[in-house]
């Protein structure tokens, strides 16, 4: 399946087409492993304070989780975020991951560097208790920049719990993505 035929569920249930993300603007992308995943929080709580830097380069915000519309707006919850900066869809199927080519690997999930990272980020108070309906453990996350239309221009497949995207090098893409859109010198 092809990423723009991938058909994910809103934060009220409804079923929206992923792409109708990119269709009228870029959009970032940026898939959880579970919601109870602890490292995804931290990556969130970098992410968030530079949030408005993406929105003001037009780029729509979008968070993909994996397990249920519940899970995603328990989630939504405890992480404070508001519903009008971002967008917040879940994909229970797991066709969104499989079409972006995210792994899932029970290695990348319980390997020493992601047993080592996880120990780390509980020791700091970071993470959740799990429920049912969080999503899949052994589904690795990552992050792409989907440029109207549909082309990929940057994507990060995580490979562990320990690796994190590089948000420099997302929000370059971003910029330069918005200065070729306006017409100027890049």
């Amino acid at each position: 399946m092809l990423l723009s035929e991938v058909e994910v569920l809103q934060q009220d249930g409804s079923v929206v087409f992923l792409s109708s993300f990119w269709a009228q603007q870029p959009a970032a992308l940026f898939f959880l492993r579970h919601f109870a995943c602890p490292s995804c929080s931290v990556r969130l709580q970098k992410l968030l304070p530079r949030l408005h830097e993406l929105v003001d380069l037009g780029v729509r915000v979008v968070l993909v989780g994996l397990g249920s519309v519940r899970a995603l707006s328990a989630f939504a919850a405890r992480m404070r975020l508001e519903s009008g900066s971002l967008s917040l869809v879940v994909s229970p199927d797991r066709s969104a991951y499989e079409a972006a080519g995210f792994a899932r690997s029970a290695l990348s999930t319980y390997g020493p560097r992601s047993v080592v990272a996880s120990l780390a980020l509980y020791a700091l108070g970071h993470g959740a208790s799990r429920a049912d309906d969080d999503g899949d453990v052994t589904q690795q996350g990552g992050v792409l920049y989907v440029e109207r239309g549909g082309r990929v221009a940057y994507r990060h497949a995580e490979r562990s719990l320990a690796d994190a995207p590089d948000l420099n090098a997302l929000f370059r893409v971003a910029l330069r993505s918005a200065a070729e859109n306006s017409g100027a010198l890049v």
